[in-house]
């Protein structure tokens, strides 16, 4: 275990914590030139991620952690992911140098599918920060993963990064629209919200958001500190399989017609599919050769499938299912789309 009151000889430079944290950012972004790449290959680091959420969960945290954490494997680092065990997790297969710890977990019978460790994440993560003795500590969630983050990177001594997903600003409450129908008793949740979130974010040592719209709303929900936009990495595949004949196979195959618009995302409440739908349904009534390609999953796919049926345009509404990111991206589905579409 590392004492947080070390004595000068065995605590790190502040120069090489800076350059290991810039490297650290640095790898994160699979598209950075090759000679921003030479400036960090050298700085191999153990990093600890903290999540909420990870694989096999259908979302777009987990999807971004997970590609982090293999391009980083691929560059030589070891990586350690503290997350809330979930169904079906012991079948992913990852690389060799990431480690998932999954911690014991408990349902939120309010969101179906998402599972939290109260308590018992933070004791698991002690003894796995004190046996991996990481180089940075970084959390990807403000829920309860977060905080565990932030007391260990404290207690041990270690720089905390924190990146942040969310959308939430105190004009922007229908994050919860979902969970609170009240508006007013919606604003004030969102607000309690934000204030344990933007004080978690106050608390690190460096802070990391994907847009400058979520940078925007930092700051305009009381954050003061300096954020660094990094955009999510995406992994560089090139579908073999994206030629005309292809593409004819893929709309074949799912019933589609002249015209496809596309939908990809986690199909949940807080993001507006049921807006999406009553948009195609519009564009439908105008273009009657059009289809829709719904893909991916989450735990209102059944009624979405529901209400879909009871639609004059059901018939060219077409959902997948679940497809694995890489199988996707590798199968040219995407490019069978003319147009794609989100309310999130």
């Amino acid at each position: 275990m590392r004492e947080s009151k070390a004595t000068n000889e065995s605590r790190v430079p502040r120069k090489e914590t800076l350059l290991g944290f810039f490297g650290y950012v640095g790898f994160q972004v699979i598209f950075l030139s090759e000679a921003f790449n030479r400036c960090y290959a050298s700085s191999i680091m153990k990093i600890a991620l903290f999540s909420d959420t990870f694989l096999p969960q259908v979302n777009g945290i987990a999807t971004s952690i997970a590609h982090f954490a293999n391009e980083l494997s691929s560059r030589g680092h070891e990586v350690m992911i503290v997350t809330p065990r979930s169904k079906g997790m012991g079948g992913r297969s990852l690389p060799e140098n990431v480690k998932v710890i999954a911690v014991p977990s408990m349902p939120i019978l309010l969101y179906p599918g998402f599972r939290i460790s109260p308590l018992v994440s933070l004791i698991y993560g002690f003894f796995a920060i004190r046996s991996f003795k990481p180089d940075v500590v970084h959390f990807h969630t403000t829920l309860l993963s977060g905080w565990d983050a932030w007391i260990l990177a404290r207690l041990f001594g270690i720089p905390l990064i924190g990146t942040n997903h969310l959308y939430l600003t105190k004009q922007h409450d229908e994050y919860f629209a979902f969970l609170i129908k009240n508006p007013f008793l919606r604003r004030m949740f969102t607000r309690v919200c934000l204030f344990f979130h933007v004080g978690l974010l106050k608390v690190s040592d460096a802070h990391i958001v994907p847009s400058e719209m979520l940078k925007d709303s930092l700051l305009s929900s009381g954050y003061k500190g300096v954020i660094t936009v990094l955009p999510n990495a995406i992994p560089l595949v090139r579908s073999t399989q994206s030629n005309d004949e292809h593409r004819r196979a893929i709309r074949e195959r799912y019933g589609l017609k002249k015209h496809v618009v596309l939908h990809l995302g986690r199909l949940s409440a807080e993001k507006k599919v049921e807006d999406v739908l009553r948009a195609f349904s519009l564009l439908h009534s105008r273009v009657p050769d059009a289809s829709m390609l719904i893909i991916g999953d989450g735990p209102d796919r059944i009624a979405l499938q529901e209400k879909a049926k009871l639609m004059k345009c059901g018939v060219s509404i077409v959902f997948t299912g679940f497809i694995r990111p890489q199988e996707l991206l590798e199968s040219g589905m995407l490019s069978v789309g003319d147009a794609f579409i989100t309310a999130s």
